[in-house]
């Protein structure tokens, strides 16, 4: 889903902006929404503190010390894929706003045409770096007792160490093993597991919703897992 954040020190620029946002995201089906509105880059920087998103609308000129090029800068460190759009009438920035990997450079005032065809073009990115295709049928096999199943990686909603045994849990079923999270990491290698906690590997394709201040993460089956410390920042990257 795309989590979008908007800043603009204007504040009915900023609703406006807002509005549109929300209109083509219902009119394309676009499984998106807006987590956050600023005006100033502070309140962006304590909302990521605990949230996540991964789209950025930013203002360059904020009228404050800090401008959304040092915003931006900032999100780099906390999100290496984002998608970072500058929208600002200040045509000066544009070489320096690409040292950011921004992904657009949209030019005040933006009009609804100009700014579905960004969307579109970063929905359409997302989905095909953060999507499993359609024929991926790409097996691992699992041990447990004197059976070995033969689990397709599409149907692993998220995998789990407890003590000494670990549990797939499938969208059919629970299998119980003695393999190793290291050991599964390797045998899955593939983009949509991510190593979120000691204790846990989840699939990002059946993920609804990540906490981060409550450090869990829900999936659309209502099952949950858990954040660790030391994984978050793999977690947010990959997101």
């Amino acid at each position: 889903m795309l989590q979008i954040v908007l800043c603009e020190d204007n504040q009915l620029y900023l609703n406006s902006i807002a509005n549109t946002v929300k209109k083509i995201l219902s009119q394309n089906n676009i499984n998106g929404k807006i987590v956050c509105k600023a005006t100033d880059a502070k309140t962006v920087e304590n909302y990521l503190k605990h949230n996540m998103a991964n789209v950025f609308f930013l203002d360059i000129d904020l009228k404050s010390k800090e401008t959304g090029y040092n915003l931006a800068e900032k999100i780099r460190e906390y999100n290496i894929q984002a998608y970072i759009v500058f929208v600002t009438c200040h045509f000066e920035f544009v070489l320096q706003a690409f040292k950011v990997q921004c992904f657009d450079f949209l030019t005040k005032p933006v009009t609804e045409e100009i700014l579905e065809q960004c969307l579109l073009r970063i929905y359409r990115n997302y989905l095909a770096t953060t999507s499993i295709p359609l024929n991926n049928d790409r097996c691992i096999e699992i041990k447990s007792g004197s059976n070995i199943y033969k689990i397709k990686t599409k149907d692993i909603i998220y995998i789990e160490r407890q003590g000494f045994r670990t549990i797939v849990y499938t969208v059919y079923s629970e299998i119980s093993c003695y393999e190793t999270l290291d050991a599964f990491e390797k045998m899955l290698s593939d983009k949509n597991f991510v190593r979120c906690h000691k204790s846990f590997i989840a699939n990002k394709a059946y993920m609804s919703e990540i906490h981060l201040k409550e450090k869990v993460i829900f999936f659309e089956t209502g099952q949950k897992c858990y954040i660790g410390p030391k994984y978050k920042k793999e977690l947010v990257a990959s997101v």
